[in-house]
């Protein structure tokens, strides 16, 4: 987490910023200001795109969002782990789960082991599947986020509808404008 968008503001300057007790105050209520979704989107909202080239000559765009805005998304997570952990209890192992994709993984091949050596009474009935998914880069239908955010974590809505709920600018390196990441609803 060490990429910024535009403003000068690193991880590395905040910390030393955090050195003097005199900005925790303000900084707090800068970030409580973002979580109520009461800063200007066009300002603390723009990204820089980063174009990576793919192995098959395709072009994967990755949004690298403002320092703020990233610690402010982080502060709402860890302030709502224990909810989101019970909410989504078992099926995710993302969120405040230690080496969650180890598990998944370690999971996986235990159960290929067991297929493979028979040890599964359901051996002949099992199989695996791998399944490569797109999920990024307005992909994900915002109104499904939107609708399950509002049925089991309400508290991230005013967040999430201040982030999502209107265009946010894309602009290259240099910060010219590219294009827009636009919302697939209307909030």
């Amino acid at each position: 987490m060490s990429g910024t968008a535009f403003s000068p503001w690193t991880f590395e300057l905040i910390k030393i910023l955090l050195k003097f007790e005199i900005v925790h105050q303000p900084l707090l209520n800068f970030i409580n200001l973002m979580a109520q979704g009461k800063l200007l989107l066009s300002i603390w909202g723009t990204n820089k795109l980063i174009p990576f080239s793919k192995p098959n000559n395709g072009i994967r765009p990755i949004a690298i969002a403002d320092t703020f805005y990233r610690i402010t998304a982080k502060s709402i997570i860890v302030k709502l782990k224990d909810t989101i952990q019970e909410t989504l209890k078992p099926v995710q192992l993302g969120v405040g789960t230690r080496n969650g994709a180890s598990i998944i993984s370690t999971a996986g091949i235990i159960f290929a082991n067991q297929i493979i050596n028979g040890t599964n009474k359901n051996s002949e009935k099992l199989s695996i599947m791998s399944l490569d998914m797109s999920n990024a880069f307005n992909s994900i239908s915002r109104d499904k986020i939107l609708t399950n955010i509002r049925k089991y974590l309400p508290q991230l809505e005013t967040f999430f509808l201040w982030a999502y709920g209107n265009p946010s600018n894309l602009c290259d390196r240099d910060g010219n404008f590219i294009c827009h990441s636009c919302p697939f609803f209307s909030p």
